[in-house]
Protein backbone atom coordinates (compact mmCIF):
# COMPACT_ATOMS: atom_id res chain seq x y z
CA UNK A 1 0.00 0.00 0.00
CA UNK A 2 2.36 3.05 0.42
CA UNK A 3 4.47 2.02 -2.56
CA UNK A 4 0.92 2.10 -4.38
CA UNK A 5 0.18 5.60 -2.72
CA UNK A 6 3.61 6.70 -3.29
CA UNK A 7 3.29 5.97 -7.21
CA UNK A 8 -0.06 7.43 -7.47
CA UNK A 9 0.09 11.37 -5.59
CA UNK A 10 3.00 13.35 -5.92
CA UNK A 11 3.86 13.81 -2.14
CA UNK A 12 2.54 11.48 1.22
CA UNK A 13 3.02 11.45 4.59
CA UNK A 14 2.22 8.20 6.27
CA UNK A 15 1.27 8.29 9.54
CA UNK A 16 1.54 4.45 12.10
CA UNK A 17 -1.54 5.42 14.41
CA UNK A 18 -2.78 2.99 17.14
CA UNK A 19 -5.99 3.92 18.76
CA UNK A 20 -8.38 1.29 21.04
CA UNK A 21 -10.11 -1.14 18.67
CA UNK A 22 -13.17 -0.02 19.66
CA UNK A 23 -11.55 3.62 18.36
CA UNK A 24 -10.81 2.42 14.67
CA UNK A 25 -13.84 3.37 12.63
CA UNK A 26 -13.94 7.12 14.32
CA UNK A 27 -10.12 7.36 13.32
CA UNK A 28 -10.65 6.75 10.45
CA UNK A 29 -13.57 8.92 9.89
CA UNK A 30 -11.71 11.70 11.32
CA UNK A 31 -8.63 11.14 9.00
CA UNK A 32 -11.20 11.26 5.79
CA UNK A 33 -12.68 13.75 7.16
CA UNK A 34 -9.27 15.85 8.22
CA UNK A 35 -8.28 15.00 3.94
CA UNK A 36 -11.45 16.80 3.13
CA UNK A 37 -11.08 19.70 5.09
CA UNK A 38 -7.50 20.12 4.01
CA UNK A 39 -7.47 19.45 0.01
CA UNK A 40 -6.10 15.77 0.37
CA UNK A 41 -6.18 12.03 -0.14
CA UNK A 42 -6.37 9.43 2.43
CA UNK A 43 -5.88 5.96 2.02
CA UNK A 44 -6.31 4.10 5.90
CA UNK A 45 -5.14 0.18 6.34
CA UNK A 46 -3.92 -1.99 8.83
CA UNK A 47 -4.17 -4.16 11.67
CA UNK A 48 -7.67 -4.18 13.27
CA UNK A 49 -6.75 -6.83 15.84
CA UNK A 50 -4.92 -4.22 17.47
CA UNK A 51 -5.80 -0.42 16.67
CA UNK A 52 -2.51 -0.56 14.30
CA UNK A 53 -3.78 2.17 11.34
CA UNK A 54 -1.59 2.97 8.85
CA UNK A 55 -2.76 7.00 7.47
CA UNK A 56 -1.21 7.80 4.14
CA UNK A 57 -2.11 11.65 3.76
CA UNK A 58 -1.47 12.30 -0.40
CA UNK A 59 -1.28 15.65 -2.51
CA UNK A 60 -0.42 15.80 -6.56
CA UNK A 61 0.91 19.11 -5.55
CA UNK A 62 4.12 18.89 -3.42
CA UNK A 63 4.66 22.61 -2.46
CA UNK A 64 1.29 23.46 -1.21
CA UNK A 65 1.34 19.94 0.72
CA UNK A 66 4.48 20.81 2.26
CA UNK A 67 3.12 24.45 3.09
CA UNK A 68 0.00 22.86 5.14
CA UNK A 69 1.89 19.60 6.51
CA UNK A 70 2.50 21.37 10.28
CA UNK A 71 -1.08 22.08 10.70
CA UNK A 72 -2.13 18.48 9.17
CA UNK A 73 0.67 16.56 11.11
CA UNK A 74 -0.72 18.32 14.40
CA UNK A 75 -4.32 17.57 13.43
CA UNK A 76 -3.53 13.76 13.16
CA UNK A 77 -1.55 13.92 16.21
CA UNK A 78 -4.59 16.33 18.20
CA UNK A 79 -6.66 13.37 16.85
CA UNK A 80 -5.29 10.29 17.60
CA UNK A 81 -4.72 11.49 21.59
CA UNK A 82 -7.91 12.46 21.61
CA UNK A 83 -9.14 8.93 20.83
CA UNK A 84 -6.92 7.54 23.54
CA UNK A 85 -4.26 6.61 21.09
CA UNK A 86 -0.51 6.61 20.59
CA UNK A 87 1.36 8.51 17.41
CA UNK A 88 3.53 5.49 17.45
CA UNK A 89 2.33 2.03 16.83
CA UNK A 90 4.92 -0.56 15.24
CA UNK A 91 7.63 1.58 13.82
CA UNK A 92 8.89 3.74 16.25
CA UNK A 93 9.24 7.93 16.98
CA UNK A 94 11.69 8.78 14.89
CA UNK A 95 12.92 12.66 14.03
CA UNK A 96 9.15 13.03 12.80
CA UNK A 97 7.25 12.48 15.58
CA UNK A 98 9.63 13.93 18.19
CA UNK A 99 8.12 17.01 18.39
CA UNK A 100 5.36 15.73 19.22
CA UNK A 101 6.65 13.24 22.37
CA UNK A 102 5.62 15.59 25.01
CA UNK A 103 2.62 15.85 23.85
CA UNK A 104 1.84 12.34 23.53
CA UNK A 105 3.06 10.74 26.97
CA UNK A 106 3.89 13.95 29.01
CA UNK A 107 6.80 14.80 31.08
CA UNK A 108 7.24 11.72 33.33
CA UNK A 109 7.55 8.77 30.43
CA UNK A 110 9.80 10.98 28.84
CA UNK A 111 11.88 11.37 31.78
CA UNK A 112 11.21 7.64 32.21
CA UNK A 113 12.50 7.33 28.54
CA UNK A 114 15.59 8.97 29.19
CA UNK A 115 16.61 7.24 32.15
CA UNK A 116 16.39 3.60 30.37
CA UNK A 117 18.32 4.80 27.50
CA UNK A 118 20.96 5.84 29.82
CA UNK A 119 20.95 2.66 31.56
CA UNK A 120 21.22 0.98 28.19
CA UNK A 121 23.53 3.25 26.56
CA UNK A 122 25.47 5.17 29.44
CA UNK A 123 27.40 6.67 26.79
CA UNK A 124 25.04 8.03 24.63
CA UNK A 125 26.63 5.75 21.28
CA UNK A 126 23.31 5.02 19.76
CA UNK A 127 22.03 7.01 17.77
CA UNK A 128 22.92 10.07 20.06
CA UNK A 129 20.93 13.30 19.66
CA UNK A 130 18.19 11.09 17.72
CA UNK A 131 15.45 11.41 20.36
CA UNK A 132 17.56 12.40 23.64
Amino acid sequence: MPEACKTLSGAVEAHDLTVPRSGIPRLVAAMHHLAERHGLEVACFGHAGDGNIHVNLMSQDAGRFESILPQVNADVVGTTLELGGSISGEHGTGCVKKKYLRQALGQTELALMQAIKGAIDPENLMNPGKIF
